[in-house]
């Protein structure tokens, strides 16, 4: 009878079917809470390893919040990075705590990446994927030894990242606007983010067949301040740094696209493998190819499969894609891609890994058995950190030893140099930001009266090089570099050897070289 009491009383099947999806949902926050302090405790754990180039941004962010300007050297406005938005967020926070830069850095990027292991579980289940499978690819990134390096290196890849995955979920709940205006301060993190903002504003023109103005406001509004004070301040809104990188390092145009095509097949998405595996280099490679060959075919097919309404998340569901085929572009004209620009790719790896997980556990083969691809996945996962090494958290191979051989210099030196002192060098991130000198970078990065000098292949003994005629007309105090970079530039050249002094060499086993060289120049040398 309606209205009854017994009809107002619930029924026991759904007292316990409400128990049962409560219970369901704490754990699901429970599993997500567990991966999101997973990924900041990895990255804890190893303490600041801040990298060379890391040290470039931080040195920038020092100045910043000191009042010497967006400078690397204090009254020479140069952009020489390419990450505007992680500099300024440092300078804020350590302009108002003063906490250690390499250490603000590393705890920033813990909690980007935090962050960024919730979000992809999220991510995941709206792609289609079971509780299973994005608990996995939340687990994979939570632990993937390139994120964690780079996090502890103090790059910027973290935060990057983190917009990439909120303009995803921005994008996946039909807010577009809000995706685009992400992807463009994603854009100030890093310049791949033009990428997302170009295929969110597509896709969204496709689908509305209109221009869509609302969603390129939202994707110009972090830009254009940006924009036109870089080109007040620094005559272009294009770093330096970038002309740089691609003028100086000399590399086989292939290179790129070689380890864009190994990474996903690599224990761990990790390239320092190549160089740090039991398995000799060739076989490693050949194996890499295999598994990351299926891979490309299992993500086709999921893409070909996949329901028009779910391919309205294609746009950032293809900037993997978009990112591979740029990076393999450029790398035809000899763009080095060094190995933190692999980082955003990580992602998306990691879902793809733990779809194809979860597709091979239903297969016939296992019987049904999940646990047992899933199982399978964690063992190809591991061999990527080095586990019975002395660094048993990061990746097999990754050392920052040439990080501390320069910063050792710039402190032994510290007294030597001030502010007036020209020192010169080919890397100028932990040596510049370890002391107050005036840095001339000899590949261009943050001096652009190297691009006027340009290294000819004769000279190079690795893949760069110190112009004799730069230092010549120069003329700095002093020069640091590792051996690889003037032994056939610098050290066979008639007017150095008169103008300058070895002052100390120091054992250094770092790539093709053996010493760092620290030379002086003696000022009773014609100039």
């Amino acid at each position: 009878m309606v209205g009854s009491p017994e009809s107002s009383v619930p029924r026991p099947w759904t007292v316990d079917a409400r128990l049962s999806t409560l219970i369901s949902r704490l754990s699901t926050v429970d599993c997500r809470l567990s991966t999101a302090l997973l990924a900041a405790g990895l990255r804890l754990a190893n303490g600041p390893l801040t990298v060379d180039d890391a040290y470039i941004t931080l040195r920038y962010a020092r100045n910043l919040a000191d009042g010497a300007g967006f400078a690397y050297n204090p009254g020479q406005p140069v952009l020489g990075t390419t990450t505007p938005l992680w500099t300024l967020l440092l300078a804020a926070l350590y302009r108002t705590t003063a906490i250690d830069l390499p250490l603000l850095a590393l705890g920033l990027n813990a909690a980007f990446d935090a962050a960024t292991a919730w979000l992809l579980y999220v991510l995941a289940r709206r792609l289609g994927a079971g509780r299973g499978a994005a608990l996995a690819a939340s687990l994979l990134f939570a632990s993937a030894p390139m994120s964690v390096a780079y996090a502890a290196g103090g790059m910027e890849a973290s935060l990057f990242v983190l917009l990439l995955c909120l303009a995803a979920l921005a994008a996946t709940s039909g807010r577009t606007a809000v995706a685009a205006g992400l992807a463009g301060a994603a854009t100030l993190a890093r310049p791949e983010g033009l990428l997302a903002g170009v295929l969110l504003l597509a896709d969204q023109a496709r689908r509305e067949r209109r221009l869509p103005l609302l969603g390129l406001a939202a994707f110009l509004a972090p830009l254009l301040p940006w924009l036109v004070f870089a080109t007040l301040t620094f005559g272009s809104p294009l770093p330096q740094s970038m002309a740089a990188k691609a003028g100086a390092y000399q590399v086989s145009p292939l290179a790129n696209a070689l380890a864009l095509a190994l990474q996903p097949g690599l224990p761990g998405l990790s390239l320092f493998l190549l160089a740090a595996q039991p398995l000799p280099g060739p076989a490693l490679a050949v194996l890499a190819a295999v598994v990351a060959a299926c891979l490309g075919l299992f993500a086709t097919r999921l893409v070909l499969a996949a329901p028009s309404a779910g391919r309205a998340t294609l746009p950032l569901a293809l900037f993997p894609v978009a990112y591979v085929v740029a990076y393999a572009a450029v790398g035809l004209r000899g763009v080095r891609m060094f190995h933190w620009y692999l980082v955003p790719l990580v992602p998306g790896y990691c879902v793809l890994l733990a779809l194809a997980a979860r597709r091979l556990g239903s297969a016939r083969l296992l019987g049904g058995r999940a646990w047992l691809a899933y199982a399978a996945l964690a063992l190809w996962w591991l061999p990527g950190y080095g586990l019975l090494g002395a660094q048993p958290l990061l990746p097999s191979g990754f050392s920052i030893e040439r990080e501390r051989l320069y910063t050792r210099v710039a402190v032994d030196y510290g007294q030597r140099w001030d502010s007036q002192t020209v020192v010169a060098a080919p890397e100028i991130g932990a040596l510049g930001f370890h002391s107050r000198a005036r840095i001339l970078d000899t590949v261009g990065l943050v001096s652009p009266e190297a691009a006027r000098f340009p290294v000819v292949p004769e000279l190079l003994a690795s893949d760069n090089a110190v112009s004799p005629a730069l230092l010549q007309q120069a003329q700095p105090d002093y020069l640091v570099s590792l051996d690889q970079f003037v032994r056939r530039s610098l050290l066979p050249d008639p007017w150095f050897q008169q103008a300058y002094r070895l002052v100390e060499a120091r054992p250094a086993r770092v790539w093709e070289s053996e010493r760092l060289l620290i030379y002086r120049r003696d000022p009773q040398a014609p100039n």
